[in-house]
């Protein structure tokens, strides 16, 4: 299956009172006055990119730091009763969807760190369902699920924003799915909420028509 503090405006982004234009989709550049005829220095191609790779960067961290506020704006104020439905004993309820999303964070950020730390390692995969099972996520307290998962990203998000830009093409290699840098990773990391989030509407939908039915 593959959290909201998020960075300031962009260091290098100078913003004229007077008039400016996009010189490029990711960078603001100004244009201030000028003698005739004096035509403003070209940006070297390699600062555009690393400007841009940067750019990319902190939207990813900011995309997976957003992850706790999204999660627990997603469940306020669902009843206990809701939190547990479930439409069958294969599926998940929105109560186990979030334990899942808390115990597969603690996976996430160990393998980040160690492509940060240990380039080339091997990067373990695990069974979500057989965790689930034998962790008993029904069981687990759902706010201390909430904490762990907050912390988690929270001490996380914050070791990528200190990560150099060389390593975000550090990899590892994922036993289900080859090799995979920093920069992949964190994606898919970021994707997992929004997902989950889904997973959460379409649990909510079903509870409603099964209350209609009764």
């Amino acid at each position: 299956m593959a959290t909201q503090n998020r960075l300031g405006s962009r260091p290098w982004g100078f913003e004229s009172p007077l008039r400016h234009h996009n010189a490029h989709p990711y960078i603001t550049t100004s244009v201030i006055d000028r003698p005739p005829g004096d035509t403003p220095a070209k940006v070297p191609d390699s600062k555009v990119e690393t400007v841009v790779t940067t750019t990319r960067i902190q939207d990813l961290i900011r995309s997976y730091a957003a992850g706790p506020d999204l999660l627990e704006a997603a469940i306020r104020d669902i009843p206990e009763e809701e939190l547990r439905f479930t439409p069958g004993p294969e599926h998940w309820s929105i109560y186990e969807n979030v334990v899942h999303v808390a115990d597969a964070e603690l996976v996430h950020a160990t393998r980040m760190r160690f492509v940060l730390a240990e380039p080339g390692a091997t990067l373990l995969s695990f069974d979500q369902t057989r965790w689930a099972r034998a962790l008993d996520y029904r069981l687990h307290p759902l706010p201390d699920a909430l904490v762990l998962f907050r912390a988690i990203v929270t001490s996380t998000a914050d070791v990528l924003r200190r990560a150099p830009g060389e390593a975000w093409e550090q990899a590892g290699t994922y036993t289900e799915y080859g090799r995979q840098t920093l920069e992949q990773l964190v994606k898919d990391y970021a994707d997992h909420v929004p997902y989950h989030l889904r997973t959460i509407a379409k649990r909510r939908a079903q509870h409603a028509q099964a209350r209609r039915s009764r």
